[in-house]
């Protein structure tokens, strides 16, 4: 089951859409806990969420009407959704949101964008097990995969990793209804690795974080190929995380081209929430500015927070 904490249609705030007209729609749950999060209410579930999306056709067309009906609503309609959170790509999620995802692209012609750290699990990065690439490489085949089809009632065609269980088929039975001439995906997995130690409980070192964000590309060019066109870094900036971010670029240019960098990585302002005034989010986003000319980066701006400061929601 997925909770949705809420939906509402909005301009994206940053990254690299700035800009660009976006129905949001915010999951509750997350592994982290960031001083610095802007939707801390969004961060573990919830009694009585805004809405509940099942495990069944019926749940996931319904709430796709949802979100379609506020994609269109005004002169012109709304092509991009955002999936944030919380943390929308926690593998309890991921049975629903993958047919959700794929409904929403497929059938009803959006691109669908994940604002997402790619942690499930803070122990995932401590154990050194698995890096955000094994992460996203098996989301992203979920998505993709439409060999070896399997038909479930007229005109549907489901990845072969769906096709798991019987019980899976009888679930579906031809209630969803694909295209096979529309793409399944499309979409950008917008990843924010964070760098302040506190947002782990103090249980990982930085070195456990920049492990597990660029150790995954080692003898495995392919997967560049993979990242490179789907995948964007947002990083968050202050004076005590500099060397942190320069460390992150260094290690990632071992395997991405130089030339890359700038489109793949955008810098963005951090201020701790609780210590939050409108002086202090100015000096940061100078201090970010002049951080990203000296170090020839792409600064992303946090539109949200220039126009409707960071109290107010659903903007």
């Amino acid at each position: 089951m997925l909770e949705i904490n809420e939906v509402f249609k909005s301009i994206q705030g940053e990254g690299y859409s700035c800009g660009v007209p976006t129905v949001f729609v915010r999951l509750s749950g997350c592994s982290l806990s960031c001083p610095f999060c802007d939707s801390k209410y969004a961060s573990r579930s919830l009694e009585d969420p805004e809405y509940k999306v099942y495990e069944s056709a019926n749940s996931i067309k319904e709430f796709a009407e949802i979100v379609t009906s506020l994609a269109y609503k005004g002169s012109r309609p709304v092509k991009l959704i955002v999936f944030t959170g919380g943390e929308p790509l926690l593998n309890k999620n991921l049975d629903v949101l993958i047919p959700l995802v794929i409904y929403l692209c497929n059938v009803k012609g959006f691109q669908v964008d994940f604002e997402t750290t790619l942690v499930d699990n803070i122990e995932d990065i401590v154990s050194r097990k698995i890096t955000f690439m094994d992460r996203l490489e098996k989301i992203v085949e979920s998505f993709v995969t439409f060999d070896n089809k399997v038909s479930l009632g007229s005109g549907l065609y489901l990845p072969k990793s769906w096709d798991k269980t019987t019980s899976k088929v009888e679930l579906f039975n031809g209630d969803l209804v694909f295209s096979r001439e529309r793409q399944p995906y499309v979409g950008v997995f917008v990843i924010s690795p964070k760098f302040d130690l506190r947002s782990y409980q103090s249980k990982v070192t930085i070195d456990d974080i920049l492990t597990y964000y660029v150790n995954g590309f080692d003898n495995r060019p392919e997967r560049l190929s993979l990242l490179i066109p789907i995948a964007r870094f947002k990083l968050l900036y202050n004076q005590e995380l500099e060397s942190v971010i320069i460390e992150f670029i260094n290690r990632l240019k071992n395997f991405v081209p130089d030339r890359l960098v700038q489109e793949l990585v955008q810098i963005m302002p951090l201020v701790d929430i609780d210590d939050y005034t409108d002086e202090k989010y100015k000096i940061a986003c100078k201090q970010t500015a002049e951080f990203c000319i000296e170090n020839s980066l792409s600064y992303s701006p946090r539109i949200h927070f220039d126009i409707w400061g960071y109290h107010k929601r659903k903007v």
